[in-house]
């Protein structure tokens, strides 16, 4: 992490009084296990922290995430909120040669910044959970376990899955709904499904862009701008067009409106293909310009080699019929999703509900 522990914490007193084990890590002679290192860990992070979470009590448990499962620390850091560190890429980054010492520094930083960032507080009833439920899509495969505990719909390789928004400002915040979750709402999936599908276009309408115009919209804001840039720098790409929502958020599921399709297809003039860039967005390519398995082989290429395994929504390519008004598969990749894992040392503030039919204060950080 580029930020800084506050100046004032007595960080250098802390770490002399470390065991030799965390701060020797150049002249050990045996590297620990995963198991040991979960437990090193555990056993220090606090050492890294203020005070404040001195007392707290930390625990390792294992969380299924989205295309992967993964083992992480909570630290209670409020009344009913709890900071959640991933051991899995920080275990990776220690085999790559990084220290003990160097790694809790980033966690217990990175720990901090997330409280700080997220400061959040929202009064969830089940009420609240009904106006902000939202869907999203996910890969089917990779999910089995994830899917066994929450409701959802089977759409095409993929599951329609629910999530409700727990905050906007200063980042985007959510929860899944689970079983239990449903089951306090009282919603059969039927209804669930239907109350999603109007609140997601209220709570993240959809959107689509033209390659052309993200291009220029990127080099903007990373370069200032472009005004003295042709049409003809942005020529590769005019064919091409982004479906999303308003947030760049879980966008992917807009292409589960008909109507957004069929406006982008009768603009274009054809059949569309779709390339699952990742969960939050979908590039649409005109049928007439493109071949599907050419296309299923560069989503996979890009999936390999550019896109976190958690931000992976599938190896196939989808073909919109616009006289049918109907999505389906035009390739069949089968093969499991694979790629790096997501960053080193991340960090979630994760939503929980618990306590059916009680009013729930919550506070995250998520994506």
């Amino acid at each position: 992490t580029n930020r800084q522990l506050p100046v004032t914490w007595p960080m250098q007193m802390r770490l002399h009084n470390l065991p030799k084990r965390i701060t020797r890590r150049k002249n050990e002679t045996k590297m620990f296990n995963y198991e040991e290192f979960k437990s090193v860990v555990a056993d220090h992070i606090k050492d890294y922290l203020p005070e404040v979470y001195a007392n707290q009590k930390t625990d390792i448990q294992t969380y299924q995430k989205t295309n992967q499962t993964l083992d992480g620390m909570t630290i209670p850091t409020g009344e009913r909120c709890s900071a959640i560190l991933y051991l899995n890429p920080m275990y990776e980054e220690y085999r790559n040669g990084k220290s003990l010492d160097e790694l809790l520094k980033g966690a217990a930083a990175l720990i901090v910044s997330a409280e700080q960032e997220m400061d959040v507080s929202q009064v969830i009833s089940p009420e609240y959970i009904r106006e902000n439920i939202f869907m999203c899509l996910i890969n089917r495969s990779n999910n089995q376990e994830l899917l066994s505990t929450v409701p959802y719909q089977k759409y095409q390789d993929l599951a329609v899955v629910y999530r409700f928004r727990c905050s906007q400002e200063p980042v985007i915040a959510s929860g899944i709904i689970t079983k239990a979750v449903q089951k306090q709402l009282k919603l059969e999936d039927e209804e669930l499904h239907a109350l999603a599908l109007e609140n997601t276009r209220k709570l993240y309408p959809p959107e689509v862009k033209s390659m052309n115009e993200v291009v220029r919209e990127i080099m903007q804001r990373d370069m200032g701008a472009v005004a003295d840039f042709g049409p003809e720098a942005f020529s590769e790409v005019d064919s091409m067009y982004v479906i999303s929502n308003s947030e760049k958020y879980y966008g992917a599921a807009s292409v589960i409106y008909d109507d957004v399709l069929q406006e982008l297809a009768g603009t274009v003039g054809c059949d569309l293909y779709l390339l699952p860039s990742s969960l939050h967005e979908m590039i649409a390519v005109p049928s007439r310009f493109a071949d599907a398995d050419a296309l299923s082989q560069m989503v996979r290429d890009v999936n390999q080699g550019e896109v976190g395994l958690e931000e992976q929504l599938s190896n196939n390519v989808y073909h919109y019929d616009k006289e049918q008004h109907s999505l389906t598969l035009a390739t069949d990749a089968p093969e499991k999703l694979e790629s790096r894992q997501m960053e080193p040392g991340s960090v979630q503030m994760d939503v929980t509900v618990e306590e059916p039919n009680k009013p729930i204060r919550t506070q995250s950080r998520s994506r």
